[in-house]
C-alpha cells in the first residue's frame, strides 16, 4: 500500500520500493492538507453511499466511503470545502477541476 505522499512526490510500498503518485493522489494529499487546516476531520469508513460532508455541534466531519478510488475522493472533498467555505479547494500542480471533469456523469447538479 502507498503512502499518500512525500516532499519527492513519490511513495513507498510496504517492501521498501518507491511507487510514483498518481496526480490524483497528489491532489488529494493536498486536498486532505487543506481540509486539516480548516479543521475538517476526515473519516474513510465502509458505507453503501460514496460519503460526505456533516457537521456535529460546531465540527465538520467528512466522511468517505473507503472504496472508492482517489478521483471520487477529490471530487468529495473539493465539494465539501466549497460548502464549508474553503474556497474550491486547491490549485496544486495539476488542475483540480480537469480531474473532476474526467470523472463521468459527476457534474456539479445545482
Amino acid at each position: 500500500m502507498a503512502v499518500k505522499e512525500d516532499k519527492g512526490g513519490e511513495g513507498k510500498k510496504a517492501g521498501g520500493r518507491r511507487t510514483r503518485l498518481s496526480a490524483e493522489e497528489r491532489v488529494l494529499a493536498e486536498l486532505e492538507a487543506r481540509c486539516t487546516e480548516l479543521g475538517i476531520r476526515i473519516i474513510y469508513d465502509d458505507l453503501r453511499g460514496e460519503g460526505g460532508l456533516c457537521r456535529v455541534r460546531d465540527r465538520y466531519l467528512l466522511i468517505i466511503n473507503r472504496r472508492v478510488g482517489a478521483g471520487t475522493r477529490v471530487r468529495i472533498i473539493n465539494e465539501a470545502l466549497k460548502k464549508v467555505g474553503g474556497g474550491a479547494g486547491v490549485k496544486p500542480q495539476g488542475d483540480v477541476d480537469a480531474l473532476l471533469r474526467q470523472q463521468p456523469g459527476k457534474e456539479d447538479k445545482r
